[in-house]
């Protein structure tokens, strides 16, 4: 391997770690989740998980950004949770 192509791999690994400076869209703040700037309303002793992109599930519930998702329940977003 090249001193390049060592140093590109270096980056590239150090980027998927940190993410390249990306933002998170679900962020917990003074103990309650939002997702950007939007506060969720989540039940009390439900623990939020984030999962791939807008999409996010607890135990129960399924969630798309902010919303609860009825068509997307916690259950069925386990399939999600196993890719990420």
């Amino acid at each position: 391997m090249t001193f390049g192509k060592a140093v590109g791999a270096i980056i590239g690994l150090v980027s998927l770690l940190v993410g390249c400076g990306s933002k998170e869209p679900y962020q917990q703040r003074n103990c309650v989740w939002h997702f950007e700037d939007q506060p969720m309303q989540l039940q009390p002793g439900e623990r939020l998980m984030p999962l791939l992109g807008a999409h996010a599930k607890t135990e129960v519930h399924g969630y798309h950004r902010c919303k609860h998702s009825r068509a997307a329940m916690g259950a069925a977003l386990k399939r999600l949770a196993s890719i990420t």
